[in-house]
């Protein structure tokens, strides 16, 4: 079994990123999250998360929100935490994380 360069996946996602996220009861939420940090933040000012990733120094693709939001839920070792994650794999990740994160959903 091929274990993934950790550090090398983390190498291709910027420090942070925020996304839109769904957790049962308290519904949507937007949180924030660090590169390489097993958990998520809650943010509190009130923007979306398209307006806070785009006050960013870098604007996060889609791929690398996916990728982290991956990681921060499920592990950074493990494939899904990859940006550079593609064909199947990487439509099965979209697949997985648009429950969790609508906005996530369908094409890129």
């Amino acid at each position: 079994m091929h274990t993934p360069d950790v550090l090398a996946m983390l190498a291709k996602l910027p420090p942070r990123c925020f996304v839109e996220f769904y957790v049962g009861y308290r519904g949507p939420r937007i949180i924030e999250i660090v590169r390489g940090v097993p958990d998520t933040t809650d943010d509190s000012t009130g923007l979306t998360a398209d307006a806070l990733n785009a006050a960013l120094p870098t604007l996060p693709t889609r791929q690398q929100i996916e990728a982290m939001l991956y990681g921060a839920v499920h592990g950074w070792h493990l494939p899904g935490a990859d940006a550079d994650l593609a064909g199947e794999a990487a439509v099965k990740r979209r697949e997985h994380l648009s429950i969790m994160a609508p906005s996530l959903a369908g094409e890129p």
